[in-house]
């Protein structure tokens, strides 16, 4: 008999909606995650899977902190 040791990242979020986006966008990436309030819920099975988790969270961030896009990924025109 095999014992897994899985253990679960908490990933603290600002507000509810950041959690939502960070839990979708590590879904479309592999990890399973689920957010819960304004956090994230990562299982985490090995090293590699953390390690994964973290660079995720670092692009995740600098895509919403470079990214103009409008409601739904729909670009936005701004009219002057």
């Amino acid at each position: 008999m095999a014992i897994k040791n899985i253990s679960y990242h908490d990933i603290q979020t600002d507000h509810l909606d950041e959690a939502e986006s960070l839990a979708f966008y590590l879904n479309e990436h592999g990890v399973c995650a689920q957010a819960q309030g304004d956090a994230v819920q990562v299982p985490v099975p090995d090293r590699e899977t953390f390690d994964k988790i973290e660079l995720l969270k670092q692009t995740w961030q600098m895509f919403w902190e470079t990214s103009d896009s409008g409601l739904f990924g729909l670009p936005v025109y701004v009219k002057e």
